[in-house]
């Protein structure tokens, strides 16, 4: 997927071991670098929030084997592409004066606006180290969508429950910090 200024692209591809790793690379030209590292068993599913300022990605850790049957449990993570200024589970609003002194939320373009200019800046120091977990479900995440604001994430997941013993999808919201989750929809079987 191109980021949204154009300059970057990000795919999976698989390592000598046939496990899919989430790059990025440079369309000018230059290396192609692997985000996340060896915590991860597998990545893939990569995408660019429309401000620039994260890569989401589906990640799933554990054992795993050409033996085994099982595949690991994909999660959603959230890559924060330039060092954070704060600690992003920290709300920064501890007391109601505070909370009434903070400054109106930046405001987002309305009908008419012109779009804001997106410049993807990447800190690659340490940026192994800002990789956030964002889902925690007991079942595998496929797919995931930034909304257009980048604070709200949609993915969809198995876990709708069953019926015959198939696993029903269900499509839910998450906000960037891993709260608000909100179940929207659960597929229904086809007869």
């Amino acid at each position: 997927q191109f980021s949204p200024d154009g300059k970057w692209i990000s795919y999976a591809k698989p390592d000598r071991g046939l496990r899919s790793h989430v790059w990025i690379k440079p369309l000018a030209g230059g290396a192609e670098r692997m985000i996340g590292g060896d915590e991860f068993l597998m990545t893939s599913g990569a995408r660019w929030t429309p401000d620039g300022k994260r890569l989401l990605l589906l990640g799933g850790v554990g054992a795993f084997s050409i033996a085994s049957t099982s595949r690991p449990v994909m999660q959603l993570y959230g890559v924060s592409l330039t060092r954070l200024e704060k600690n992003p589970g920290e709300r920064g609003v501890d007391t109601e004066e505070e909370a009434q002194s903070a400054p109106p939320a930046e405001r987002r373009g309305g009908p008419g606006a012109a779009p804001a200019k997106v410049e993807v800046n990447i800190e690659w120091d340490g940026l192994d180290r800002r990789i956030r977990q964002i889902t925690r479900a007991g079942e595998s995440v496929f797919s995931v969508a930034p909304s257009p604001d980048s604070r709200t994430y949609a993915f969809v997941t198995s876990g709708g429950g069953e019926v015959e013993g198939r696993a029903l999808a269900a499509l839910y919201t998450i906000g960037e910090d891993g709260e608000r989750l909100t179940r929207l929809a659960v597929a229904t079987p086809s007869a």
